[in-house]
């Protein structure tokens, strides 16, 4: 079978994405986990995606995590494998100052962080802190304006990335923003 765009789903805006990468999900009930991972298959949509990207496939034969490389228009998928895994979380209210925990089970260093907001926010735009016990990771802006269930914000780890096993990555929300939404948390972890 061949792609069938219909069923890809950006998880953020690709036109705002600066230098984060992309969450994408892409389903397919006809085509197996193998014929998806294929160097090519993404080809059709190349000027979509961006090298480190990530995927999540939910293909006839199973699921599955591929990053992807993407160079002159071929487009190559690599399965996330045994060094990387993903840890998830959930702050309760995007608009109310305070933060969540989440431990990684082995020792590992942050690659990126996504947050997704369930519902629109008002009045101000909401600042997610990334930190470990190394430091601050970086910071996610939650924009108000525009704002839709869905929305999807990424950082791309750079500095204080280190986690021992057993730490923990903290997300800090400074709730600057108004009107009472949760927020999703993937880290995208790699072991070291």
């Amino acid at each position: 079978m061949a792609l069938d765009k219909t069923k890809l789903n950006p998880g953020g805006s690709p036109g705002g994405r600066g230098d984060s990468p992309v969450l994408w999900t892409y389903a397919s009930t006809a085509d197996a986990l193998a014929t998806i991972a294929a160097s090519g298959y993404f080809n059709d949509i190349a000027y979509m995606l961006t090298s480190g990207d990530v995927i999540y496939v939910n293909a006839s034969d199973g699921s599955a995590w591929y990053e992807v490389t993407s160079s002159a228009g071929v487009v190559t998928s690599a399965p996330i494998g045994a060094d990387t895994f993903i840890l998830t979380g959930q702050i309760t209210d995007i608009s109310t100052a305070g933060q969540v925990y989440i431990v990684s089970p082995v020792a590992a260093e942050v690659v990126s962080v996504s947050s997704v907001i369930n519902t629109a926010i008002t009045t101000a735009d909401a600042t997610l802190t990334v930190k470990t016990a190394a430091g601050t990771v970086g910071t996610i802006t939650v924009a108000y304006s525009g704002s839709a269930p869905g929305d999807v914000d990424t950082l791309a780890a750079s500095s204080n990335t280190a986690v021992a096993a057993g730490a923990t990555v903290e997300i800090e929300t400074d709730g600057g923003s108004s009107t009472a939404s949760v927020a999703q948390i993937t880290v995208l972890m790699r072991r070291t």
